[in-house]
């Protein structure tokens, strides 16, 4: 079993999510970009998460956020099952699942780690090879320069959306108050770092040597490839990466790399130990508490979590 995430209020946590099979399902053309941000609007104003950066990639999205009540789980059970059920309507698919089987990315993000973390979300477009200029990509909502005074736009709510196959399909209920007509989307600096013009300074030149590195790779020509990735069909999959590009962390796959973890792990080891310890307890029949961070045992299951 996977090690259980030690979930705290205040974390900055870098998040990551990919489709089935890598198919291009989620690739950002104008009407999936105005899903998918109402939709991260919607549930980030339900829950309380305070949205820093976003890049949605054909086959997968990062974000960086803080949890600021320690409820992210909600906020992934809701975003992930309604963007689900639109995608699988809007793209025409059958079936009960978009994204893999495996659990969503989250790392927790302290000092430079946030740094890295936010560039690496912001690059991941000239990574995977489109552009040499990532905000060019359709699915960077938010770029390097908005980074420290943040910015904040109104998405009105989908309504009728026309299909690839040409057919047109109601997403909401305009009579239903569950969907408001029109959300805020705000990209706030990152509440930790205290002078946010540095914060972006650091991030800038984190992000040029990642665009750099990604330009010496392809020999130093500058690339973008757009519209050609704009216009790939939904049931598309990236091309293989060849074995010369996966010899550096730099050149690997976009998803396949991911900001270094960043709490101690000596908090996370004893996290660890004294939350397998209460759940030896349970299965001994021994009344338990589980450790401050626990998630699943006490939000799902009602378990007592230590003060």
């Amino acid at each position: 079993m996977s090690k259980p995430h030690l979930v705290l209020p205040g974390q900055v946590i870098s998040t990551s999510r990919q489709v089935l099979h890598r198919h291009f399902r989620l690739r950002p053309d104008r009407q999936m970009v105005e899903l998918f941000k109402y939709l991260l609007a919607l549930y980030a104003a339900k829950y309380g998460i305070k949205i820093h950066v976003c890049c949605l990639m054909s086959t997968h999205y990062h974000l960086v956020f803080t949890d600021v009540h320690g409820n992210r789980g909600e906020f992934f059970r809701d975003f992930h099952s309604m963007l689900t059920k639109c995608v699988l309507v809007y793209r025409g698919l059958r079936g009960t699942y978009v994204f893999d089987k495996s659990q969503t990315s989250q790392c927790d993000c302290i000092n430079e780690a946030v740094i890295e973390a936010v560039a690496y979300a912001l690059a991941n477009p000239t990574a995977a090879g489109i552009t040499s200029t990532p905000s060019e990509w359709p699915g960077n909502f938010c770029h390097a320069d908005e980074l420290a005074t943040g910015k904040t736009e109104r998405v009105k709510r989908p309504d009728t959306f026309r299909r690839e196959d040409g057919s047109h399909v109601r997403f909401f209920d305009l009579a239903s108050e569950r969907w408001p007509e029109e959300v805020e989307l705000r990209f706030e600096p990152v509440p930790m770092l205290a002078d946010a013009a540095e914060y972006q300074r650091l991030v800038q030149v984190e992000l040029e040597g990642l665009i750099r590195k990604k330009l010496e790779e392809a020999g130093g020509q500058p690339f973008s490839r757009v519209r050609q990735a704009s216009a790939a069909p939904s049931t598309t999959r990236p091309a293989k990466t060849s074995p010369s590009a996966s010899a550096s962390p730099a050149s690997r796959p976009a998803e396949a790399r991911r900001p270094r973890a960043s709490r101690p792990s000596t908090d996370l080891r004893e996290f660890w130990a004294l939350h397998a310890e209460a759940v030896a307890n349970f299965k001994k029949g021994d009344e338990v508490v589980f450790p401050p961070g626990t998630y699943r045992w006490a939000k799902v299951f009602g378990f007592p979590v230590a003060t």
